[in-house]
């Protein structure tokens, strides 16, 4: 590569990084509004509750916080931070839909939006390897599954609602009720 041609790349990297750099500065006190929100309903602890003690067929992996990504925000991107789980049915053979239930904090015109919510993931690595596969499941899904922790489509919603500091409490109490309404229902689901 000649010289002239590393250093114009060298200043796109640059340039790049720079524009990088503006976008997590405009996005860093929204997303710690955004995770103060969670932390104050204590989300990581509740999902942290189901990982160790999951519905009797299910293994559940997780709880892990996400952002969104910083690409420039449009009226359909929002900036949002979610704490999820991922989980699917116990069993060697159960690995090609993989599903994550998390709680996300969106920015909103009006507000900080709650969403507590389900999706699901398809398979997407060429082969399945057992080794690899339940090595990597416990830490991280996106290396098997296609998809992200972008919040799912507003129709997977188990729960949703604008969080108000002052309401903290009694908002936390609906979320651990449609909760354990979620634990119940994939309990009944394994007996039945």
């Amino acid at each position: 590569m000649p010289a002239h041609d590393k250093r114009s790349q060298r200043y796109e990297d640059i340039l790049r990084a720079i524009e990088l750099r503006k976008r997590e500065q405009a996005a860093a006190p929204t997303q710690s509004e955004l995770t103060s929100a969670l932390d104050g309903l204590n989300i990581a602890g509740m999902l942290e509750y189901i990982r160790k003690r999951p519905p009797q067929g299910l293994s559940v992996y997780g709880p892990r916080r996400f952002t969104s990504p910083l690409l420039p925000l449009t009226a359909e991107r929002n900036i949002w931070v979610a704490s999820v789980i991922w989980h699917k049915p116990k069993g060697y053979l159960y690995y090609e839909m993989l599903s994550l239930l998390g709680i996300w904090a969106i920015s909103h015109t009006d507000g900080i939006l709650i969403r507590l919510s389900e999706k699901t993931l398809t398979f997407s690595a060429p082969v399945f390897n057992p080794e690899s596969y339940y090595h990597h499941i416990k830490h991280k899904f996106d290396l098997h599954y296609k998809g992200d922790a972008s919040p799912p489509s507003t129709v997977a919603d188990l729960y949703q609602v604008f969080y108000q500091p002052v309401e903290r409490l009694q908002l936390r109490e609906a979320i651990e009720s449609h909760l354990r309404d979620w634990v119940t229902a994939h309990r009944s689901m394994d007996s039945g």
